[in-house]
Parts: C-alpha cells; structure tokens; sequence
C-alpha cells in the first residue's frame, strides 16, 4: 500500500486498534508513523457506550495522544442526527448505556430511560401499553445496552407502533471480544425491535455515511486522498464503499476472506493488521 496517496485514515477501533482489553499488534506503532509523516487521523466508533473523553483515554493508554477533533463517536453522532434530519424530535425513549444517556443529554433532550421506569408500572402487558399511551415519546433511540430485558423491548415496540421514531445508533450485531468469544452487539437488540414492529430502524452510524459525510466537511480533503481503515465488511468497508472512498480491511477483527464473497464490493486493500500497511 502507498501511504502517501492518501492525506486522511480514518481508523474503527475495536478489532482495529484494539480487541477487547489487548491493543492489537503493530496498530500504534503505525499510528504513531502515520502521525510522523503528516496525516490526518480519525477515530470513528459504532460503540454507542464510548464517550470521547473515553476514546481519548483508551488511545492515551495505548501511547497515542490525540485531540478531540479526531475522535467521533456514535453516541455523539446520534444526538447531532436528531438535531440535523428531526429537529422535532424534543423526547426520547432510551435503550442503551448511561454513557449513551449523558452524550445525548448534553443537546438537551428529555430521556425515559427503560431503568428509569419502576417495575411495576410494567409488571403486564396491558401495563406497558397503558404506561405508552400515558407517557408518549417522540423517538425511541437504541445503543448497545448489557441491561436489556424483554420489557424494555416490548415497550419500546409500543412506542414505535404508536408512532415514535425508530432510531439506532448502529446495527453491528457483535463486540469481537477476543479468544472467539464475541458479545451480541446493539444490532442484536434493533433486530428483536425490528421483527417484533415490522418497521426498520434508522440507522446513524457505519455503515450510512452520516459520520463519514462530517468527516469530509471537516477535513476539506477530497475523496481520492481519504481511506477507511477496519476490519468488518458489514460496516466498515460498506461505508467506504457507501461513501466512494477507498478502504483498507484489516482481518484482526470480525471479517476474514472467506467473508469476501458474500458482498457486491470489495475492500481496496487487505491486511493481516495494521501493521501491514507498511509492509
């Protein structure tokens, strides 16, 4: 790979830079050289449950030191959607992490979180209808969430029915946790909302391009000099794809090239890791 055709990288993080607690090899050793030779690096992260004060802290850990202007985050990402393409929408019902809540709570939206209700008032299904009718929302907004239950999906099933706004951060079905142990991710809870509504989720975060599209209006760079570094084919290289610019898979993650076939685009370049763009 020629490096120097390209001014941007935008970097995934989990099964790119790191994969669970581990950094992956050789992935800030070529951070740090990309950062030498001049280029504009973004970090860009479907995880609803990372702050950037989060990113920057996990990267500092690692020996990057980036500033906020390079990180951006699905939570962040979502709140600033709702303000750009719904700037009606005042009122949410939230399934997702209290990281979540306090990203989407600094644009100063009101928030039923499904913690927040008392078990009681939905201790039936006649109850969580009741509860619907009598507390509506504008928009009911899903993250990855490890305290997910069945009743705070059939409530938020209400409300889509009812006519709330079905937004997600992401669709990624799994976390690659490391050792093949990967975790059920956020898209895993859209799915259980989708067929149980027959309504699909809008989408924020990769694989749309939402993310990417401020990116690009940031960086004044034009696409052929931008490349998108991470290693699922389902978000990561379809936004690239999505997006017209180039990518770079890496197979630390949860795509590998038997995976390849299944998709009507391919990545530009492909590596074992990071690493392996200097290679």
């Amino acid at each position: 790979m020629d490096v120097d055709r390209y001014d941007v990288f935008i970097f995934d993080c989990d099964g790119v830079l790191w994969k669970g607690p581990s950094s992956i090899a050789g992935s800030f050793e070529s951070l740090q050289r990309l950062h030498s030779l001049g280029k504009k690096l973004y970090f860009l992260t479907n995880n609803s449950s990372k702050t950037p004060e989060d990113l920057l802290s996990q990267l500092g850990s690692y020996g990057y030191q980036a500033s906020p202007s390079q990180i951006y985050c699905s939570g962040i990402s979502t709140a600033l959607y709702l303000k750009i393409n719904h700037p009606d929408i005042k009122k949410l019902y939230l399934i997702g992490s209290d990281q979540f809540r306090s990203m989407l709570l600094r644009y100063d939206f009101e928030i039923i979180h499904h913690l927040d209700i008392e078990p009681a008032l939905l201790a039936a299904p006649e109850d969580i209808t009741r509860f619907a009718e009598n507390t509506p929302v504008d928009a009911i907004i899903v993250g990855w969430d490890v305290r997910f239950t069945y009743t705070a999906g059939a409530l938020g099933s209400v409300y889509i029915q009812n006519g709330a706004k079905f937004i997600a951060s992401n669709s990624d079905a799994y976390f690659p946790m490391g050792k093949g142990r990967d975790r059920p991710g956020c898209g895993a809870i859209v799915g259980f909302l989708e067929i149980a509504t027959n309504k699909k989720a809008e989408i924020v975060a990769k694989p749309k391009t939402f993310i990417l599209d401020m990116i690009m209006e940031e960086s004044k760079v034009p696409k052929e000099k931008v490349v998108m570094v991470g290693d699922s084919m389902e978000t990561d290289i379809r936004m690239a794809f999505n997006g017209g610019i180039d990518s770079v898979l890496v197979l630390s993650g949860a795509s590998q090239r038997e995976d390849l076939p299944r998709y009507e685009f391919s990545p530009t370049h492909i590596y074992e890791n990071l690493g392996g763009i200097f290679n």
